[in-house]
């Protein structure tokens, strides 16, 4: 999948975001209390949507209008959703609908320019490629009601394709019978690149268990980046036991030179943790994943911020970054193409991308740099 744009607004609160452009890597920065987080925000409310999952903290609605690329189709979706406000009345559908406050969806269309209009639904009519349907669940977008082949392909892109846990320094989860499991679950490492939203410690797990040389790899990258690491591994242990199955606990642990024993995962710094779970997020991400990381230089030191640009920037050929920051290190070490410049006007959020500001088109990318931190848009984003 490819984002191209998105508008997208938050009902209970009012926020807008008007028509971001989205390119293969995006670089969002500015002011802090512009808008960043709430754009990746508003990408993975969309994501949620297309999964068909509730939304508690959206209850009195959004709408979006999104353009994206998947398998050769341009797709446009557009959805609107409200507060669900049901009518009176003593029969039990009436009662049923009072205590759902999910928010209802009021208007929905999805256009591709290979098959045109697919769906167009509003209150009182459902149409799906110009035929008309009964009234289908209306908390829930046409992505998830409909069984079409036109539609699952859209269904698993939204399931397959975002790459959202890059904020984790979590290095342990707990799993029932981690070794038959991963036998059984990943035959092949395409198999386990699929399931993007696992935990890294499992999927690097995985990888140790059944796929050595690409743990070999991750091992390198690692200690490449912490030299007076020596060695990195993922340790299993019973943790009791569900519905008569072993529970097992998988935790990172690292060997570093000089130290006799190894170092266990609390004891594992926020930054190495960061590190290694970006590295196994980002290697086994397969082409196509939409990647969301929010303020990249969170727990990283200087050592660790350049080799995990260079490792990010890699990948920008067959993945979509859309990435937040605020240090001057990463601004400056990315190519200013991919800057995008983010200002709010109360709360209108606009994005602009550098090759429109003027003053950031001069011969030299370190001048430009300057010219940015120190303009007032950045300094201060407010229109």
């Amino acid at each position: 999948m490819l984002l191209k744009s998105l508008s997208f607004e938050d009902k209970q609160t009012g926020w807008k975001l008007e028509n971001l452009r989205l390119d293969r890597f995006n670089l969002l920065v500015g002011a802090s209390g512009v808008g960043k987080t709430r754009i990746l925000r508003a990408i993975r409310t969309v994501h949620r949507i297309g999964r068909g999952l509730f939304l508690r903290n959206f209850n009195q609605g959004v709408s979006f209008d999104i353009h994206f690329e998947h398998e050769g189709q341009t797709y446009r979706w557009q959805f609107d959703s409200a507060a669900h406000s049901p009518g009176s009345g003593d029969d039990e559908e009436s009662a049923a609908a009072l205590a759902d406050d999910r928010p209802i969806v009021v208007a929905e269309s999805l256009h591709s320019d290979v098959d045109g209009l697919l769906v167009k639904r509003e209150q009182s009519q459902f149409l799906f490629r110009n035929k008309e349907l009964p009234m289908l669940n209306r908390h829930s977008s046409a992505l998830q009601l409909l069984d079409e082949p036109s539609i699952n392909q859209l269904k698993q892109a939204f399931a397959k394709s975002f790459l959202e846990a890059l904020d984790s320094q979590s290095t342990t989860h707990r799993i029932i019978d981690a070794q038959d499991w991963a036998a059984r679950k990943f035959p092949s490492l395409d198999s386990l690149r699929s399931y993007t939203d696992r935990p890294p410690v499992v999927k690097a797990f995985v990888l140790q268990e059944r796929f050595a040389a690409q743990f070999d790899k991750l091992k390198q990258l690692f200690i490449d980046i912490f030299p007076t690491v020596v060695d990195v591994a993922v340790a299993r242990r019973e943790s009791g036991t569900m519905q008569g199955r072993a529970m097992e606990h998988l935790s990172f642990k690292l060997k570093e030179h000089g130290v006799p024993k190894w170092i266990r995962a609390e004891d594992i710094s926020s930054g190495m943790a960061r590190t290694l779970n970006h590295l196994v997020d980002l290697m086994l991400a397969p082409a196509g994943t939409v990647v969301l990381i929010d303020e990249f230089e969170n727990s990283l030191g200087v050592n660790c911020m350049g080799p995990l640009t260079d490792f990010i920037l890699s990948r920008a050929n067959d993945l979509q970054f859309v990435i937040t920051s605020h240090h001057p290190y990463i601004i400056n070490n990315i190519p200013k193409s991919h800057w995008k410049l983010v200002r709010r006007k109360g709360s209108t959020v606009r994005v602009t991308p550098a090759s429109e500001i003027p003053a950031l088109q001069g011969p030299s990318a370190q001048d430009d740099f300057i010219r940015l931190i120190n303009s007032p848009e950045f300094e201060e984003g407010m229109e």
